[in-house]
């Protein structure tokens, strides 16, 4: 079994690559993995050629997406063209788009225990199933992957970076992941890629503040996609009132109960307070998943 290993060309994934290697070769000289990243690509005169051939010729993918790395992400565009079995793995603090999870889960890894947290589940996975069958294990079908949605306004960015703390690492626990619309491209596209992820949210937290009440954007294409979703598919809203606005007159909006009192916007918390709320909203959400979502 031949094995490709993406990842981008820095010292922090040298360990990594060492650990992924130990990990195939254990137990079978059979399989061999080749590990490939950006110094190859500018060292290796023949390298758009060679590292193709290598995707097409391998059985199985494994690729590092700890961070947005372009040259990793266009491997793995080329692995899924050519139906290649993908397992994505991360450094456990990672934050990881929508657009790159869809369709697959990913092995979360702690750098500091790497022998536990990477290299022991990645021999049983390797050594337990064949080559298909370690690939339809960890792929899932699009459908099946739930978003979990956050609306906010870009003026509250800092609250939401802060959210994404508490939530990314809830991923690993269930087949969904978070979507923000900064991971989205420009104009139009931009606009169907919103579009896809309300259609596939089962959650949303909504980071509410008078910036959020006045966007134009979310109170017309946001709100009334996530309200009706709510009413007919179920949607689970959550809300978080992070500055002081007119909540409680929005009908439609404050029926579903806040995280925070009004009284207490997150603006007004020290950063201890603010952070037990964050944690409160990330319970909730794991809470909902466990629940609603496919494990």
């Amino acid at each position: 079994m031949k094995i490709f290993f993406i990842a981008p060309a820095k010292l922090e994934y040298v360990e990594i690559t060492s650990s992924i290697k130990q990990a195939v070769n254990f137990g079978n000289e059979s399989h061999s993995v080749t590990a490939f990243n950006e110094v190859d690509i500018f060292l290796n005169s023949s390298s758009a050629t060679s590292f193709e051939d290598e995707i097409f010729n391998c059985d199985l993918i494994i690729a590092d997406v700890s961070e947005e790395n372009s040259f990793v992400l266009y491997e793995i565009g080329i692995a899924k063209a050519n139906k290649k079995g993908i397992i994505l793995i991360a450094h456990k603090n990672s934050f990881i788009p929508l657009f790159i999870v869809t369709g697959y889960n990913i092995h979360y890894y702690n750098r500091n225990r790497l022998e536990e947290t990477l290299i022991e589940p990645l021999k049983y996975q390797l050594s337990s199933k064949t080559v298909n069958d370690t690939a339809q294990s960890i792929k899932l079908k699009d459908k099946e992957i739930k978003t979990v949605f956050i609306s906010y306004s870009t003026h509250d960015k800092h609250y939401k970076e802060r959210l994404l703390i508490h939530i990314n690492p809830l991923q690993k626990f269930g087949n969904f992941a978070y979507w923000t619309d900064d991971k989205s491209g420009a104009g139009q596209i931009w606009r169907e890629e919103i579009e896809k992820a309300l259609d596939k949210a089962a959650i949303a937290i909504l980071l509410i503040s008078a910036n959020f009440l006045a966007s134009d954007f979310i109170v017309n294409n946001e709100l009334p996609v996530l309200l009706k979703s709510a009413e007919k598919k179920g949607t689970h809203i959550i809300t978080i009132i992070v500055k002081p606005c007119l909540f409680e007159v929005w009908e439609d909006l404050n029926k579903f109960q806040a995280i925070n009192p009004l009284e207490k916007p997150l603006s007004k918390l020290t950063e201890n307070d603010s952070e037990e709320y964050f944690v409160k909203a990330a319970k909730e959400t794991l809470s909902v998943a466990k629940k609603i979502l496919p494990q």
